[in-house]
């Protein structure tokens, strides 16, 4: 439950909110069905045709250009809704793939803003729990004051446990309109790769990922669940999650305790039109925006390297001001979880920032590529130094802007100085970035002079702290157990600096092997025209031979080579013979050469790893 002296005093009164717009829709005959399907299909084939998103990705294009062109893309995508929101999300996370100002746009797409009837609202719940609504509730908002493209919630007094709750319920039809949107986008996909249009955005992934969004947001039963072992994680972080009722949970309506607090997200809207308002409401709650932003940074990096589960979605609606500094997440329909070994390689590369090791740091963004080019990365390894330090210069500057400071703006920069050679980054970095980026919307505002360097020193320096006094709290082991447990964390750590040091190594191997190839090729090349020489040669001392005997050949006149051949010719039987045998020896053995270079060259190139 809340603390009753945590709750703040409202920053924007109920009359000043802006009133959702109820929209009741209505039921498309099957001709305009049809017609609808047939327009979304060709939608989706415009939006995902290359020639459009090569024009915002043309370096030889304005930004604004770019923008503008972007927001177009936006517009049509949020006029779609549904599913194709979702597309629009995964897409703003390919920062690799797409311009900047593309993938910004994308970022900035919002969900539907009308509400459904309450009729509707009361026919899913009583489907759903299959009561009647009184005997749930003694009182149901019948408007709601938070609306999705999915569903709305609706205060409401639950009767049985006596208090004021959120009901979350899913708009009607909804299952069906994301299925067909995404049946009708996996068609718009396999058109995209049959005539390989963006063939490095690797369209299996989005598959998946798509699959995965339809199998989550459409349950909310399992947002109860990710609640759950959020609840417990955060707790430590002195962050409020809101508690869920499991027992009144089902997949279309979820109920939870109802959060009393500020939206950053309305704090930022008053911030622009009425900032005394706000300074005199930051003073009566005792909250200090710059210990919320340096907090809200610690944690996210703590559910993602220590917890490893994390809130993904954290912009700056979804978190909530309280009293004295304290702060709530809520909406977890996205909670992340990376693979172990993506997130150590996240979690040293972050470290290498925060220690100032950015050659370390520019080796770790080679080790979180799934593929590399086969050529000499020292050049790029200069380029990024020279990021890495004008990004730290940066940082000691207060005078600068927010972005230009932010890990967003040099996560910005490497991807930048990297697409050039095609090199893109693993899901699970851009997953990471993502989340800083969405956390940057709310960082903004409340700490605009925010120094990343040392609060990311902070977070390592307290990250050790914790693991110490974890260990300190573990029962003692004999000795045995303690240097048998000393050594697995030896060999984790071994493995660790194993697996990036032979990720060089194949990556050497590869560049080595092409070297190979080239050289068995250029050499093969050259033993050929050797042999050619000597075949040559040997041909112009049989025609010596024949010439000089007066044989069939005198009725043919070769210019400069009859003249070679007389010369020739005057030579003894001995010096013929010896200048034959030696070019017939050297005519094998560059041809020999030559074969063995060919095969070295062909073996070379079948064993060269793909990536």
């Amino acid at each position: 439950m809340q603390d009753p002296k945590l709750i703040p005093n409202p920053l924007i009164n109920p009359q000043e909110k802006k009133k959702i717009t109820i929209v009741r829709e209505e039921k498309l005959s099957f001709f305009l069905s049809l017609s609808k399907k047939i327009a979304f299909f060709f939608e989706v084939i415009y939006l995902l045709n290359l020639h459009l998103l090569s024009k915002i990705l043309s370096s030889n294009k304005s930004p604004q250009i770019r923008r503008k062109k972007a927001q177009i893309i936006r517009r049509r995508i949020e006029n779609q809704g549904g599913f194709w929101i979702r597309l629009g999300k995964l897409f703003s996370l390919r920062v690799d793939l797409f311009s900047q100002e593309f993938c910004q746009e994308l970022s900035f797409l919002k969900d539907r803003s009308y509400a459904f009837p309450f009729d509707q609202v009361k026919e899913v719940i009583e489907k759903s729990y299959q009561v009647p609504l009184e005997h749930l509730f003694d009182h149901f908002e019948e408007i709601p004051f938070s609306v999705t493209s999915i569903g709305q919630i609706h205060s409401a007094f639950l009767r049985r446990e006596k208090m004021v709750v959120a009901v979350k319920v899913q708009r009607p039809g909804i299952e069906k309109q994301f299925k067909r949107d995404m049946a009708l986008i996996l068609k718009a996909i396999r058109f995209c790769e049959i005539f390989s249009i963006y063939p490095r955005l690797d369209w299996e992934d989005v598959i998946l990922e798509l699959k995965q969004v339809l199998t989550e947001e459409l349950d909310y039963r399992l947002e109860v669940t990710s609640v759950d072992q959020m609840k417990k994680k955060l707790k430590r972080h002195n962050i409020y999650v809101p508690s869920f009722y499991p027992q009144y949970s089902t997949q279309r309506v979820m109920i939870m305790e109802l959060i009393r607090g500020v939206r950053i997200s309305d704090f930022i809207e008053t911030l622009k039109t009425n900032p005394d308002k706000v300074k005199q409401w930051l003073r009566n709650n005792n909250v200090c925006p710059k210990k919320v932003a340096k907090r809200l940074v610690l944690s996210i990096y703590r559910q993602m390297f220590e917890d490893n589960l994390f809130h993904a979605n954290l912009h700056p609606d979804n978190i909530v001001f309280l009293r004295d500094s304290s702060f709530a997440f809520i909406d977890f329909g996205g909670v992340g979880i990376l693979e172990k070994g993506a997130i150590e390689k996240i979690k040293i590369y972050c470290q290498a920032i925060s220690e100032q090791n950015y050659s370390e740091a520019a080796d770790y963004i080679f080790f979180l590529s799934p593929s590399l080019p086969l050529i000499d990365l020292q050049e790029i390894k200069r380029k990024l130094l020279l990021v890495y330090r004008n990004w730290e210069l940066r940082t000691l500057s207060k005078e600068l802007s927010y972005n230009m400071r932010s890990l967003t703006c040099l996560t910005e920069e490497i991807i930048a100085t990297l697409k050039p050679h095609n090199i893109t980054m693993e899901a699970s970095f851009l997953h990471f970035n993502h989340v800083c980026t969405l956390l940057d919307l709310s960082l903004i505002h409340l700490h605009p002079k925010l120094s990343y360097p040392k609060l990311m020193r902070s977070y390592f320096r307290k990250a050790a702290e914790r693991s110490r006094k974890k260990r300190k709290k573990e029962p003692k082991m004999p000795k045995i157990m303690q240097l048998n447990r000393e050594m697995q964390e030896i060999s984790e750590k071994i493995s660790k600096l194993t697996r990036f040091q032979l990720d060089k190594a194949r990556h050497s191997a590869q560049i080595f092997q092409m070297t190979l190839s080239k050289g068995a090729f250029f050499s093969g090349t050259l033993m050929k025209s050797v042999a050619l020489a000597f075949r040559l040669s040997l041909c112009l001392l049989v025609y010596s031979v024949l010439y000089k005997h007066n044989l069939w050949v005198t009725s043919y006149h070769l210019g400069w080579l009859t003249e070679i051949a007389l010369q020739i010719a005057q030579y003894s039987i001995e010096t013929w013979c010896i200048l034959f045998l030696s070019n017939l020896y050297f005519l094998r053995t560059s041809s020999n050469l030559a074969k063995k270079m060919v095969a070295k060259d062909t073996r070379t190139n079948t064993h060269i790893p793909k990536d």
